[in-house]
């Protein structure tokens, strides 16, 4: 999974938040299926690249938890 978010410039102690949704499906692995209710981790964690001043810095975030609810 790739995901671009550009959030334009932040203030200090400014924050930005993204919501997405995941879908459900079974992949040959057998892996990331979300067909059961539960809490998953969508991957060993993104990498946020981002500019201060004109420099590229980078930081490794935790991973991403998914969260499967039984349908209405």
């Amino acid at each position: 999974m790739h995901l671009t978010w550009n959030v334009g410039d932040l203030a200090v102690g400014e924050m930005a938040w993204l919501v997405f949704y995941v879908s459900t499906d079974l992949n040959p692995a057998g892996r990331q299926e979300y067909t059961s209710p539960g809490e998953y981790y969508l991957n060993s964690g993104p990498t946020m690249k981002y500019l201060i001043d004109g420099v590229q810095g980078s930081l490794e975030m935790p991973p991403i938890m998914v969260t499967v609810y039984m349908p209405d």
